[in-house]
């Protein structure tokens, strides 16, 4: 990110991103839940990653989760569990409606854009 170091680059956003696909692809990836509701389905997700219709969800599910791995309260564990069972709805969209690879591609770059661009403290996940 700006300071050329390509090895720290790898070391500290590649293979934990690496390592969370894995963990996804493998089924070794578990969520602890907020206690309040069950955690999402990855095995769903995971199934959805493997169907070409919906494929492109795959690049969120990695968004969304290095989140995860990295929320420290609660709170915010529980934020991307929410935005993972809106993900679960977008992906059964994109393989009943079978979009133009053009469109599911905008709307995955639409979800990550939306989180990333949040106000910080913000309580609730806007839906997509």
């Amino acid at each position: 990110k700006g300071d050329g170091d390509g090895a720290t680059y790898f070391k500290n956003v590649l293979v934990p991103a690496t390592k969370i696909l894995q963990s996804l692809h493998d089924g070794t990836l578990v969520l602890e839940g907020n206690g309040d509701k069950t955690p999402p389905s990855l095995s769903f997700l995971r199934a959805a990653c493997q169907i070409r219709t919906s494929k492109d969800i795959e690049l969120v599910i990695l968004h969304l989760l290095s989140h995860y791995e990295k929320g420290k309260t609660k709170s915010q564990k529980g934020e991307i569990e929410d935005a993972l069972f809106d993900l679960e709805g977008i992906a059964l969209w994109m393989m009943l409606t079978k979009p133009k690879p053009a469109e599911r591609r905008k709307r995955c770059f639409d979800i990550i854009n939306l989180r990333s661009s949040r106000p910080k403290g913000r309580k609730k996940v806007d839906k997509y």
